[in-house]
């Protein structure tokens, strides 16, 4: 009897553990899923629409993510709507089937996104030229100087922050009152969040300056850097309406 018993024990032993292995993994399967439904929302909300709406509205996009300060040809602009048709059209079908929506369904979604994408009027940009005279040109300059001093002061006073703020903290945190510490605390992270955010506007102005004599942005589209002249009319950089006038007399 004592034996049989020892044999009924082990023979329950690895049923036992079959069963909680597929319990477990049954459990990482639903939860597997459960995040894969959620990206499948997050990106739905966040990701899908900015490029449904460049496919649909491919000039009006550009326009406003460019400042209307970039000449584009009609085939540029059809080039990155045909781009964002795919993009877009493409994951309105795919999350659709992953979310359980017939295929048909899907696919007349995605075939109503590149019909009225399609139907959309495309011209050319050419961004307004400025008004060109002397204070115009002066004013410009004395812009993209305040933008440059003030990028690089916020910059500057965020590594500062960042970097001696925790330093001192470490050396006075348990010198004082815990309440004042955390309010410290509050008040120092909503600090290095401004000095962050000023950084990041003055720094996209800059990348965003207009050049005062046709309008475009100085810098082109993809340097990173501020260059000597403009990226499209070649003005030299600081280069005043007088000088114009005296390098091209009438």
């Amino acid at each position: 009897m004592a034996v049989s018993s020892t044999r009924r024990c082990k023979m329950k032993v690895p049923a036992v553990a079959i069963v909680d292995g597929l319990k477990l993994r049954l459990a990482v399967f639903f939860v597997n899923d459960s995040l894969n439904r959620w990206a499948l929302v997050i990106a739905a909300v966040l990701v899908v629409p900015p490029w449904v709406w460049l496919a649909l509205r491919t000039g009006t996009a550009l326009n406003i993510l460019l400042g209307r300060a970039v000449p584009l040809t009609a085939r540029t602009i059809w080039f990155v709507k045909a781009a964002a048709i795919v993009v877009g059209a493409g994951n309105v079908f795919g999350i659709a089937l992953d979310l359980g929506v017939h295929w048909s369904l899907a696919l007349a979604g995605a075939a109503a996104i590149v019909l009225v994408a399609l139907s959309e009027r495309v011209k050319g940009v050419i961004p307004p030229a400025p008004l060109q005279t002397q204070s115009s040109y002066e004013a410009s300059w004395e812009e993209l100087r305040h933008i440059r001093s003030a990028a690089w002061r916020s910059l500057i006073l965020f590594v500062l922050l960042f970097f001696s703020a925790p330093l001192v903290a470490g050396l006075v945190w348990y010198l004082i009152p815990r309440t004042i510490r955390w309010i410290l605390l509050a008040a120092y992270v909503v600090v290095l969040i401004s000095t962050l955010a000023r950084t990041y506007y003055f720094q996209w102005k800059y990348v965003r300056w207009t050049c005062p004599r046709c309008g475009c942005l100085f810098r082109g589209v993809w340097r990173p850097w501020m260059p000597r002249q403009c990226a499209y009319c070649a003005l030299p950089r600081w280069t005043e309406k007088t000088d114009l006038a005296s390098e091209h007399p009438n």
